[in-house]
């Protein structure tokens, strides 16, 4: 199967946006997030998370209770999206555990000038 050029990041983009969040998830709203993206977008100079991972990356552990729907890497990663900001696929989450992941941030920076919603999802 040959797959034309650009369709990759055009999935990215359409499953990423929150249009398909709301599918995924009712009631998931992704106002917090730009706030806070901007915000530190000001603050420091640096996105929330980037589409590769660098050297400066840095690495969060996120721990869930009890869900009314099913923790994937995908429903995790919409979920920081909300919170945080950025691209759901940037975070690059990771299964730890049944209710465990782990994401990556642009840098320590952009985690310790978060805003505590960073801390309590």
């Amino acid at each position: 199967m040959i797959v034309p050029k650009g369709v990759f990041s055009y999935l990215l983009t359409i499953f990423s946006s929150p249009a398909f969040a709301v599918m995924e998830l009712p009631g998931l709203s992704f106002t917090p997030g730009l706030k806070l993206q901007d915000e530190l977008r000001l603050e420091l100079g640096l996105p929330i998370s980037r589409a590769s991972l660098v050297r400066s990356s840095f690495i969060l552990v996120a721990a869930f209770g009890r869900c009314k729907f099913r923790l994937t890497s995908e429903s995790v990663g919409l979920i920081l999206q909300a919170t945080i900001g950025c691209v759901a696929a940037h975070f690059n989450v990771a299964r730890l555990g049944d209710r465990t992941f782990k994401f990556h941030v642009s840098s320590r920076e952009v985690f310790f000038c978060g805003s505590p919603s960073v801390l309590h999802l």
